[in-house]
């Protein structure tokens, strides 16, 4: 990317309703291990793991997945010298000079039928989509960037 401002900036954050209770899931029982076997002295369990995995199951699971998850997403920039994507917490980045661009149009796809989903998914006939979600339905109503 360049020094010069953006023209245009995107993050697109996965916000489903639906992955908040498989989310849920995992944090809520490392936390409530955590809480009955370190902050109670109680043995979670018949058979209770040492307290340094309880600890470690909570810091990773507990704490860190969450925030994890909450900062994931996808920065799409374009400036002077092309379209850059690139995933946050992940060291993933792909960047499309302008001179390398044949041709873009708007185009209404659908995530799970093309691609499998969203994400950074590769399609049929070699197509490959960055993307995160879609606003309502099956069809994806954000932007997304389709390398063919």
């Amino acid at each position: 990317m360049t020094d010069r401002p953006a023209d245009f900036s995107e993050f697109q954050r996965f916000r489903r309703w639906w992955f908040a209770p498989i989310l849920a899931i995992p944090v809520v029982v490392t936390w409530w291990g955590f809480v009955v076997q370190i902050v109670l002295g109680n043995d979670w369990g018949s058979r209770p793991a040492p307290d340094i995995l309880i600890w470690l199951f909570w810091i990773v699971f507990g704490v860190g997945f969450p925030v994890w998850f909450w900062m994931l997403g996808v920065r799409t920039v374009v400036d002077g010298s092309g379209v850059h994507v690139r995933w946050n917490v992940f060291p993933l980045r792909r960047d499309f000079p302008f001179d390398e661009i044949a041709d873009r149009e708007t185009v209404t796809y659908e995530p799970f039928r093309e691609f499998g989903g969203w994400g950074w998914r590769r399609g049929r006939q070699g197509r490959v989509c960055y993307t995160v979600r879609g606003v309502g339905g099956s069809s994806s109503a954000s932007p997304a960037i389709a390398e063919c």
